[in-house]
């Protein structure tokens, strides 16, 4: 807004001196409010917006894996109930891979004594499959007298699965046929034997 020019137009129609002086203070207060307007809207023009500010962050892990890395003893229910998980996760997925393979498996009773997983074939074949499921990174696996019966007296038919179990992701299944070919008869009064992990996996295979 002009304020000379609008004096002139307004001094053409009034002559009391009092109204010319409070239009003026009106058209001096309306002038200095769009020239501060004008300085508001280039100084936001100007506004660049700033790189985004890290405040804080938080690393959520399993309190097993931190028990284990730490070297503390896990909470006697915690340690229950991971190895429930890494049990049921590793049945699952031999159940998974003997449905994929074409047979048709069968999930044995929890008390069923020398394997865990009945599976049969197209042509009507049983394979009796122990499935043991460890947390990924285990040093060693216990087997009992029972399933190395089973394995000794069924070798053709028998499997021993071994399936790593991630804290997160898909389980790694590997089957190992004959496992306990060579391991010498088992002395009296045997419960289980405790096997090598690394060596019982680096003889198995992709199932198949």
């Amino acid at each position: 807004m002009l304020l000379a020019p609008a004096l002139a137009r307004l001094d053409g129609v009034t002559d009391d001196p009092a109204e010319l002086e409070t239009a003026e203070a009106i058209l001096t207060a309306a002038e200095s409010a769009d020239a501060e307007g004008v300085r508001t809207s280039d100084a936001e023009r100007q506004l660049s917006p700033l790189p985004p500010v890290v405040a804080g962050g938080a690393l959520v892990l399993p309190a097993g894996l931190l028990a284990r890395l730490g070297g503390t003893p896990a909470d006697p229910a915690q340690r229950v109930r991971e190895t429930e998980r890494v049990e049921r996760a590793a049945v699952d997925a031999v159940l998974a891979v003997e449905r994929r393979l074409g047979r048709t498996p069968v999930e044995m009773p929890h008390n069923n004594k020398g394997y865990d997983v009945e599976s049969k074939d197209s042509g009507g074949r049983l394979w009796f499959i122990e499935v043991k499921g460890r947390i990924e990174g285990a040093d060693t696996v216990t087997v009992t007298k029972s399933e190395i019966g089973v394995g000794r007296n069924k070798p053709d038919q028998f499997i021993l699965a071994l399936v790593a179990v991630p804290f997160e992701g898909e389980p790694r299944v590997r089957y190992l046929r004959r496992p306990f070919d060579g391991s010498g008869d088992l002395p009296f009064g045997t419960i289980s034997v405790t096997f090598d992990w690394k060596q019982l996996d680096n003889r198995s295979e992709v199932p198949a």
